[in-house]
């Protein structure tokens, strides 16, 4: 973005509702949500040789032609850090940063593993679980298919939670000059 003329030139987002002078602050909906980052994870940028926030997810914010030396990011009101007007020039990947879309992304990894705990359930302990050579088939074959059908119910509306933090949210960024 170019902050001197309130122009976005965004990729893979659309930006609306600029609003430029000392403060600035626009609204940005992502075409794709960043990589969802577990909270275990910030600590892997510090392995040698590993970089995964670049390698794999890219949160950027890029601002020309900033007039203070420094800016406080918000996104929704929320505390994101405060970057030098060079840092931001030059771009900031704001993947391992506690913002809105980390939490949304949080929100569906989380998801993802609740979905993926049912499946192993339906199929390791329900569909080939292991009875004791002393229970009869018979004997369970109705509680079994109860059961597999009671848990695939499950899969679907868990497949439909994902759908829907599946979908990039709008979020109003605000840079703020900082002392």
């Amino acid at each position: 973005m170019d902050a001197a003329g309130g122009k976005p030139n965004s990729k893979n987002a659309t930006v609306s509702d600029v609003k430029t002078g000392e403060t600035i602050s626009f609204t940005r909906l992502d075409d794709a949500m960043p990589w969802p980052v577990g909270r275990e994870a910030l600590a892997s940028p510090h392995i040698p040789g590993f970089a995964p926030f670049d390698e794999l997810s890219r949160y950027e914010l890029k601002v020309v032609n900033l007039k203070a030396s420094k800016y406080a990011i918000a996104i929704d009101g929320i505390s994101i850090g405060t970057f030098s007007n060079a840092e931001l020039a030059n771009g900031i990947n704001l993947s391992a940063q506690a913002s809105p879309a980390m939490h949304e992304g949080e929100k569906l990894f989380n998801a993802i593993l609740a979905k993926n705990s049912l499946y192993h359930l339906l199929w390791y302990d329900v569909k080939i679980g292991q009875l004791p050579d002393w229970v009869p088939l018979e004997a369970v074959a109705e509680a079994r298919a109860a059961k597999v059908k009671a848990l695939e119910a499950d899969l679907e509306k868990a497949e439909a939670t994902l759908d829907s933090l599946r979908q990039p949210q709008a979020h109003r960024w605000t840079l703020t000059p900082a002392p």
